[in-house]
C-alpha cells in the first residue's frame, strides 16, 4: 500500500546556493497536506515558482531508506533533515525516476534522482552522502494540480490489564455469544484492517495468539492509562484505537465511524450524557506525551486523561445519541454478563 508519511515545506534555502558559504537556518516545516501546483511547485516551498520547467517542483524521500540509515550510521535525526517535500512508504521510488506516476489522485513526472551532496553529511552526519548514493530521493514536476496528505494509518490496542476484582475472575475469558471476549474484541479490532493489533496487560496473558502482539502495561499498576501508553510508545501509526477487553456490546461499524472523524494530530472521543468514554476511542500519536506527562503524577485517571486531549484539541469530541450509547456497556460484576447478552460467566 502506498502511504505518504510526513509532508514538508521549507520556505528558504539552508543548502541551496550556499557552496562554500555557511548553512542557512530556515526551518522545515512539517504540515497535514500539501498543495501541489501544475508546472509550479508546492505552494509556500522554497522551490515553488523557481524557474520555468524546473526538474525539481517537487521532491519524495523513502522512509524505508531513512530507516536503514539509522540503523547503519547510528544518528538520531528525524527525515525533515533531507528537507525532501513527500517521505513516503510502500513505493520504489526508482522506479519512477523516469515517466509518469500519480499519488493520491495527483499526476507527476520523474526527473531523476535527488543525487545527494556534501551537504548530507552535515545535515544528517558523516558518511550520509555516500550511504545514499542510488537512492538519494526522486525529483519530480507536478502534471495536475490537487492536494496531498499525510497517510492516517492505525493500530488497534485490546485493554486487558484491568484486575477484574468485581468480577472475581479474568474478564478476558468470559464468554459472550459463544466466544471467550478476547476472541470476540480482537475480531472487532481487524475489522478496521489495523496495521497491528496489539493486547496490553499486567503480564503476558496465556489466551495470547501470535497474530496479536503483547505490549505491556508501562509502568504497571497504573490502570487503563499504562496500557495506552504503551501501546502508543510501541506503535507506528499516526493513530491508536483503544478498546477495552470488557464491552461486548461494540462492533466494528460503530468503531469505523470514530476512526473516520480522525484527523493527523488529532483523536476522537465518544461523550455520552456529556461523560467522555475513553475506552473506546481514537487516540493520536501525540497523546504519548501527555500519557506520559500524567503517569509521573498521582491522577492518572482516564477522566483525567481525556480531558487534557480534548481541552487542548488533541482530541474531538464525539457525542453519542442515544441509539448507540448501549454499545459502551461493560462487564465488571457477573450480573453484568447475565443481563447484557443473556450469556453465563463460563
Amino acid at each position: 500500500m502506498q502511504k505518504v508519511l510526513h509532508l514538508y515545506i521549507a520556505p528558504a534555502h539552508n543548502f541551496f546556493g550556499h557552496h562554500g558559504k555557511p548553512p542557512g537556518d530556515a526551518p522545515t516545516v512539517e504540515v497535514d497536506e500539501i498543495e501541489c501546483v501544475a508546472g509550479r511547485g508546492v505552494r509556500g516551498d522554497r522551490f515553488f515558482d523557481f524557474k520555468d520547467n524546473y526538474k525539481g517542483q517537487i521532491t519524495f524521500f523513502a522512509q524505508e531508506t531513512y530507516e536503514e540509515l539509522i540503523r547503519t550510521l547510528h544518528y538520531n535525526k528525524p527525515p525533515s533533515v533531507f528537507r525532501r517535500n513527500v517521505i513516503t512508504a510502500g513505493i520504489d521510488l526508482n522506479a519512477w525516476m523516469e515517466g509518469e506516476f500519480e499519488v493520491q489522485g495527483v499526476r507527476f513526472r520523474g526527473m531523476g534522482e535527488c543525487a545527494p551532496c556534501y551537504w548530507m553529511d552535515h545535515a544528517f552526519g558523516p558518511g550520509a552522502e555516500e550511504a545514499l548514493k542510488g537512492r538519494g530521493g526522486l525529483r519530480a514536476v507536478i502534471l495536475s494540480g490537487g492536494v496531498l496528505r499525510v497517510t492516517r494509518t492505525l493500530t488497534a490496542v485490546l485493554l486487558a490489564g484491568g484486575e477484574s476484582r468485581r468480577m472475581g475472575r479474568e474478564k478476558a475469558t468470559l464468554m459472550a455469544g459463544g466466544a471467550p471476549l478476547w476472541a470476540r474484541q480482537v475480531d472487532v479490532l481487524r475489522g478496521l484492517a489495523p496495521e497491528a493489533v496489539v493486547a496490553s496487560a499486567r503480564e503476558r496473558p496465556e489466551w495470547l495468539v501470535p497474530e496479536v502482539l503483547f505490549v505491556a502495561d508501562a509502568p504497571n499498576g497504573r490502570g487503563p492509562l499504562g496500557g495506552i501508553a504503551a501501546a502508543l510508545g510501541a506503535m507506528k501509526t499516526t493513530h491508536l484505537l483503544a478498546l477495552a477487553v470488557d464491552m461486548p456490546e461494540m462492533n466494528a461499524a460503530h468503531l469505523a465511524k470514530l476512526w473516520g472523524a480522525a484527523k493527523i494530530g488529532r483523536g476522537v472521543m465518544p461523550y455520552i450524557d456529556g461523560e467522555a468514554e475513553p475506552l473506546a476511542a481514537i487516540y493520536p500519536a501525540e497523546a504519548l506525551a501527555v500519557a506520559t506527562g500524567l503517569l509521573k503524577g498521582e491522577d492518572v485517571s482516564m477522566r483525567n486523561f481525556a480531558e487534557n486531549l480534548t481541552t487542548t484539541g488533541r482530541m474531538k469530541r464525539y457525542e453519542i445519541g442515544k441509539a448507540d450509547a448501549p454499545l459502551y456497556a461493560n462487564w465488571n460484576k457477573p450480573a453484568d454478563c447475565q443481563l447484557e447478552l443473556k450469556s453465563v460467566c463460563l
